[in-house]
C-alpha cells in the first residue's frame, strides 16, 4: 500500500507541466515529436526530463524566442541552438549534459553555465551580446575555456554576482599598472 502512495505521487510529480511563458518556444517544443512524445498541446515533466537530444530555435529557423524559461527541467538535453533572439538571460545550470551551447546574437546580459560539468561542453559560443560582462561557469581557469568564444568584453567568473562591483579592465598591461 505504501509504493502503491509513493508511486501515485511520482507519477504526479512529473504529469505536471512545464511552465514555458515564451509562445514561440513553447510552439516549437510542443511541435517537435520527439519533445512532445504524447502529442498533446503541453510539455510535461517527465518528456523534458527524459529528452536526451538538441533543441535548435535560432531565428533562422522559428521566429525570435525572448525568454527560454523552462529549458532547466531538460536536464539531460545535450546541444542548444539559440542564437539570434531576444532574450536578455540564459540560464543552463540544470542542463548538465550539454556539451554545445551556440548563443550569439542575443541580448544578454546574464549567462550561468556553471552546472558542474562544464568539462563535458566541447562548443560555446555567445559572441555578439555586447551587454555581457560576466558568464558564470565552475572554473574560470580551467584550459577548456580557452575554446570556447565570447567577446572580448565579457570574463569567466564562478559568481557572477560577487564580480557586480568589480571593474572590468581588459588591458592586461594598464591592470597591471594600476
Amino acid at each position: 500500500m505504501l509504493f502503491l502512495s509513493i508511486s501515485f505521487v511520482l507519477n504526479a510529480q512529473n504529469d505536471t507541466t512545464v511552465t514555458i511563458p515564451d509562445a514561440q518556444f513553447k510552439a516549437y517544443l510542443v511541435g517537435n515529436s520527439l519533445i512532445n512524445t504524447n502529442g498533446d498541446s503541453e510539455i510535461q515533466v517527465y518528456e523534458a526530463e527524459s529528452f536526451t537530444g538538441g533543441i535548435y530555435i535560432d531565428s533562422t529557423s522559428t521566429p525570435r524566442v525572448s525568454n527560454l524559461k523552462g529549458i532547466e527541467t531538460f536536464t539531460k538535453l545535450t546541444v542548444l541552438h539559440c542564437s539570434n533572439n531576444d532574450f536578455t538571460s540564459l540560464d543552463v545550470s540544470k542542463n548538465t549534459e550539454l556539451n554545445k551551447l551556440y548563443c550569439s546574437y542575443n541580448q544578454l546580459t546574464s549567462l550561468n553555465l556553471r552546472n558542474g560539468n562544464n568539462h563535458k561542453m566541447k562548443s560555446m559560443l555567445a559572441s555578439s551580446n555586447v551587454n555581457l560582462s560576466c558568464i558564470q561557469v565552475d572554473d574560470k581557469n580551467a584550459t577548456y575555456l580557452n575554446s570556447w568564444r565570447k567577446d572580448d568584453t565579457a570574463f569567466y567568473s564562478e559568481n557572477c554576482e560577487t564580480e557586480k562591483n568589480t571593474v572590468t579592465i581588459p588591458d592586461a598591461q594598464f591592470k597591471a599598472y594600476l
